[in-house]
């Protein structure tokens, strides 16, 4: 039977995390030897005895191997569960394969249904973990978890003392993809990503592609008219509709009717039947560029042109910090941007055809 308190208690009094205590009462090294004498003091003022059945897990069911939480907000955690999310899946899968690598074991947590009341998450409190990998999006969440642990964020953007973060890098792939329908002779490229949400926020990724998207057209010569920035709500279940706003809006006049559409993988297959409905083809009329390389998961007629992000290089990197952070708990926090590759395919070629003559063939289609 374990002694007086808890790990979590000896942590809060010595006021450090749960895995520098563990790694304390366990004798491993890299911990500093006035951390080490003033944590032994709590536990020994406590009369804190480790709880056998803990110790017992570590050794029969995971051989000694420590561990790492993956925690996600609630509604990307039931998406892997249930295989609705190919993004996180796959980040999950490169984080398992790399924390497995370093010899760590993940353990897949909701950051809500799996919390405490003080803002940990149950297995930090059972000293199953030595800290978090997390894709949060509450900064009170974030904050309140980083004070009971090692953080690393992962594909969210927010600014927490020392809560280390990577993200992919969305300036380079919008910079990269433009590049690319510049060379091919664009000049009118729209983009059709969420602008508004329901409840009026945006994420980060997409804030951040817009201010790139708005800044780099007119640096290669291509007009960004005031249709192509109207919102347009992408409700989820919605894309259709939404996807038909947008193309009634960037379409609205010849002169400023698009050669190219910049897009998530996730709406390309819609968007092109959209703009067949419309008498237009890929590439042949329009250009579609993507965005994750996932159209195993979103169905598309044709190879899509896209920009594939670096999973493996995330969770190479993630793992790498969160390493360093329980061996230095103090330095500065570190943003990591890691760059993907643009992979061109089928879906975009050289423009063929004046606006006018676009607009022609939509007319002679519909009549």
């Amino acid at each position: 039977m374990a002694g007086n308190g808890s790990l979590r208690e000896v942590a809060e009094r010595a006021g450090v995390s749960t895995a520098t205590v563990s790694r304390v009462v366990n004798g491993r090294k890299g911990i500093a030897q006035a951390t080490r004498k003033r944590v032994q003091s709590v536990i020994d003022d406590m009369g804190y005895v480790p709880d056998p059945k803990v110790g017992q897990f570590f050794k029969t069911v995971r051989g000694g191997i420590r561990g790492v939480a993956f925690a996600l907000h609630p509604d990307l955690h039931g998406r892997i569960a249930h295989g609705g999310d190919g993004f996180y899946a796959r980040m999950s899968l490169a984080l398992h394969a790399e924390l497995s690598r370093c010899e760590h074991h993940m353990i897949l947590a909701n950051s809500v249904t799996d919390g405490t009341p003080d803002g940990n998450l149950n297995c930090l409190a059972q000293g199953l973990c030595n800290g978090v990998i997390g894709q949060l999006r509450d900064p009170t969440l974030i904050a309140r978890l980083a004070r009971h642990a090692p953080l690393v964020l992962l594909n969210a953007d927010h600014a927490v003392p020392y809560v280390d973060v990577v993200i992919p890098n969305v300036e380079r792939a919008a910079e990269q993809q433009i590049a690319h329908l510049a060379a091919l002779g664009h000049k009118k490229v729209a983009c059709f990503r969420p602008r508004h949400a329901v409840d009026g926020s945006i994420t980060w990724q997409d804030r951040r592609y817009w201010r790139a998207y708005r800044e780099l057209c007119p640096e290669h010569g291509m007009s960004v008219p005031d249709e192509y920035l109207l919102p347009v709500d992408c409700d989820v279940d919605k894309d259709a509709v939404a996807i038909a706003q947008f193309l009634d809006q960037v379409f609205a006049r010849p002169e400023i009717a698009p050669t190219a559409i910049l897009t998530y993988d996730g709406y390309a297959g819609e968007l092109i039947r959209q703009l067949g409905e419309r008498g237009l083809q890929v590439p042949e009329d329009v250009s579609i560029v993507g965005y994750d390389d996932c159209t195993h998961d979103h169905p598309c007629p044709l190879a899509l042109t896209t920009f594939r992000q670096d999973f493996q290089g995330m969770a190479r990197h993630a793992v790498r910090l969160l390493l360093e952070r329980l061996e230095d708990p103090k330095r500065s926090a570190v943003l990591m941007e890691v760059e993907g590759k643009f992979i061109e395919r089928k879906s975009t070629a050289p423009p063929r055809l004046t606006a006018g003559s676009r607009v022609q063939k939509q007319e002679a289609y519909v009549s």
